[in-house]
C-alpha cells in the first residue's frame, strides 16, 4: 500500500507499507519512508473534492484526470472537443 502524509514544515511524505514488509531487508526497515522514486500513478476520486482555484474561487470536483478550464471575457466553449490517450511507457 502506497500512502502519504503531509508533515508541517517539511511536506508530503511517502511511505510505501508493502514494500516495506515485503522487500526491506536494511537494518533500520526505513527504506520505503520518504523515499519515492516516482514510477507510480495514483488516479484520485473523491465525491466532495474542492479546489481553491486562485482566480475563479473554489470548484467542487469528483476527480483530477481531465484537463479543466475557467476564462474570463466573451464567448463559451460549446465547440471544444478534448481527446485524452493516457499511456504508460517503460523508459530506457
Amino acid at each position: 500500500m502506497k500512502a502519504e502524509f503531509f508533515a508541517q514544515g517539511v511536506g508530503w511524505i511517502p511511505v510505501d507499507l508493502s514494500s516495506a514488509i515485503l522487500h526491506d531487508k536494511t537494518p533500520a526497515k526505513l527504506s520505503y519512508f520518504a523515499h519515492d522514486k516516482g514510477d507510480f500513478i495514483t488516479m484520485h476520486i473523491d465525491d466532495d473534492l474542492i479546489v481553491d482555484t486562485i482566480y475563479f474561487g473554489k470548484k467542487h470536483f469528483s476527480f483530477l484526470q481531465k484537463s479543466t478550464y475557467w476564462a474570463t471575457g466573451e464567448g463559451n466553449f460549446d465547440d471544444v472537443v478534448v481527446q485524452e490517450n493516457w499511456q504508460v511507457t517503460v523508459s530506457r
